[in-house]
């Protein structure tokens, strides 16, 4: 296990296909288009397309990481949003739902500065755990996504730092675990396709979002894992939230924007 820089960053979204655009359309445009042009921009560091594993909707998910939670109000970013938004906007007005988000990565409790599990370390920087070996360019191949509301603020307090002094420790020894991350949500929406209606009733995500990358979910089944999620305090933890909602993924695709690009 050791610590790394992390993006402050992360753009998160869901996309459901629906039955009024083909996969191949939906696939080209993501793929040869959207995303491409979008990593050309400095802003945008590593996207990775993921596909539902637990057979549950949306079906697919796309991550940014971004120098910026600002990236997408930058003049460049808006000047290509225009310039490409024909094609785009007419594949966004007939898949089923866009549901995106922006997070920024968590800052530490007021009261510890000095811990690196996954938030701001004394030098300022943020960082994160990951595993020894671990590499950005290919990450996951699993992606578990934990969206977490808790009922107080108080209980906020207790979120944070249960991840930080036991949750995230106890998940780097199980065999198979590649990273986690955590963030905060700072803005969503607006929801688009022919279910916005339906997305935009349900109101705000959970505040709270944890990513967590595996090799297989093989490590699941060990007696580490098991371990990490049957102590007291991640009882009280989860007894406190008014949502917690996870899924998980598996990689698709990744881009990366290389140093100097």
């Amino acid at each position: 296990m050791s610590t790394t820089s992390v993006l402050p960053g992360l753009i998160y979204g869901y996309l459901d296909v629906g039955i009024d655009v083909t996969e191949a359309e939906f696939h080209d445009w993501l793929n040869n288009e959207h995303i491409p042009n979008r990593m050309a921009l400095p802003t945008f560091r590593t996207a990775t397309r993921w596909v539902a594993d637990d057979g549950l909707d949306p079906k697919y998910l796309t991550t940014y990481d971004i120098t910026s939670c600002s990236a997408l109000t930058d003049p460049t970013y808006t000047a290509l949003h225009e310039n490409q938004r024909a094609r785009k906007d007419n594949i966004m007005a007939r898949v089923r739902s866009i549901d995106r988000r922006i997070y920024e990565a968590l800052a530490p409790p007021p009261d510890d500065s000095t811990q690196t599990n996954g938030s701001r370390a004394p030098d300022g920087a943020f960082h994160e755990l990951v595993a020894p070996d671990y590499d950005p360019r290919t990450p996951g191949p699993y992606l578990v996504a934990v969206e977490i509301a808790m009922k107080s603020v108080e209980l906020e307090g207790e979120l944070v730092r249960w991840y930080s002094d036991e949750h995230i420790p106890l998940l780097a020894r199980v065999p198979g675990w590649r990273r986690s991350r955590r963030f905060v949500l700072r803005e969503f929406g607006p929801p688009m396709g022919t279910d916005a209606a339906a997305l935009a009733a349900r109101g705000a995500p959970g505040r709270f979002l944890a990513v967590h990358e595996w090799a297989s979910p093989a490590a699941f089944e060990t007696a580490e894992y098991r371990a990490a999620r049957s102590t007291e305090w991640r009882a009280r933890v989860v007894e406190g939230a008014a949502v917690w909602e996870r899924r998980m993924f598996k990689e698709m695709r990744t881009w990366v924007r290389e140093d100097g690009q």
